[in-house]
């Protein structure tokens, strides 16, 4: 599972979003008790981020690392 709830495998922790001309959000994700770390998207809203975060989490359980989806543009 994922989402913001804490019960979640995959867990979003949404960071104060930057508020400019190119808006981000920050988000933490969580997988159990391990961080696998933050990221940064120019789209905005808990449904996009949540989005977001399930692409990570297939990446992930295909054996994918953090740092490779945030080479991707995905996160930074």
């Amino acid at each position: 599972s994922y989402g913001f709830n804490p019960l979640a495998n995959y867990r979003i922790v949404l960071k104060p979003a930057e508020i400019s001309p190119t808006a981000t959000q920050r988000f933490e994700l969580w997988h159990k008790s391990g961080l696998l770390g933050e990221f940064t998207t120019r789209l905005l809203g808990e449904k996009n981020i949540s989005n977001v975060a399930a692409v990570i989490a297939l990446l992930h359980q295909l054996g994918h690392q953090p740092a490779l989806v945030q080479g991707l543009g995905v996160g930074t």
